[in-house]
């Protein structure tokens, strides 16, 4: 089960406190999505550090349920990758 948390931090002049940034752990993964980055207003990106995926543009993403699955999706084939460069060493 998937449990995202609200990480979305605010400025003290910020009238509205809309959550814009959530981030997921699983084990010693960290993934994290969010609509407020600062070169990207609106459009949705996510980050996972251990994996050097930093600031990737979710594309076609318009909401933040969309930008969750994706973001998974994304890691999850980044994973089965390095598994198979480390496979194919062996080999």
């Amino acid at each position: 089960m998937e449990k995202w948390k609200d990480v979305t931090t605010f400025s003290r002049g910020d009238k509205e406190c809309i959550p814009t940034t959530f981030t997921l752990i699983a084990g010693g993964i960290d993934i994290t999505v969010t609509s407020g980055h600062i070169h990207y207003k609106g459009q949705w990106v996510m980050h996972c550090y251990v994996l050097n995926m930093d600031t990737v543009l979710l594309e076609d993403c318009t909401s933040l349920k969309q930008a969750k699955e994706l973001s998974i999706k994304m890691v999850r084939s980044k994973l089965e990758s390095l598994l198979n460069d480390i496979k194919e060493l062996g080999e």
